[in-house]
């Protein structure tokens, strides 16, 4: 399988947003940044920015010791949220993680469809099952 080409790349200081070419836009967490409101909705502006407003497939890929407030997790599932993107992938490299992703997904109830992962690969898979 060829690697997918990078359109674009934007950094902030918490966060690394690369666009493909395959229409997924890659998210890498800065390590050790505890995410509030505030990061969460920069990282919503920035992927609308991106994608030049077009919904696309994300995946985001936590840093170690990445974690965010209650705020921005209930946040993360509103429509204001979820309108620029299809589908999301959760790639977590951590027990911690994987819990709250876990709960982000079964209780909040994202309003687009969610999955969480430990291997890039699969995440990639499934994001590219989506049109």
């Amino acid at each position: 399988m060829k690697s997918p080409e990078i359109i674009r790349t934007v950094s902030t200081s918490h966060s690394e947003f690369i666009l493909r070419n395959d229409s997924i836009l890659e998210i890498k967490l800065t390590k050790g940044v505890y995410f509030t409101i505030e990061e969460s909705k920069e990282i919503n502006h920035q992927i609308v920015t991106i994608s030049n407003g077009v919904p696309c497939k994300v995946l985001v890929e936590a840093g170690k010791l990445n974690f965010c407030d209650e705020e921005s997790r209930k946040w993360s599932t509103s429509k204001e949220a979820s309108d620029p993107i299809i589908a999301l992938a959760l790639l977590i490299n951590s027990l911690p993680q994987k819990l709250i992703a876990n709960f982000i997904v079964n209780v909040q109830k994202p309003r687009i469809p969610t999955k969480v992962f430990t291997t890039k690969k699969d995440a990639e898979s499934w994001l590219l099952s989506f049109t």
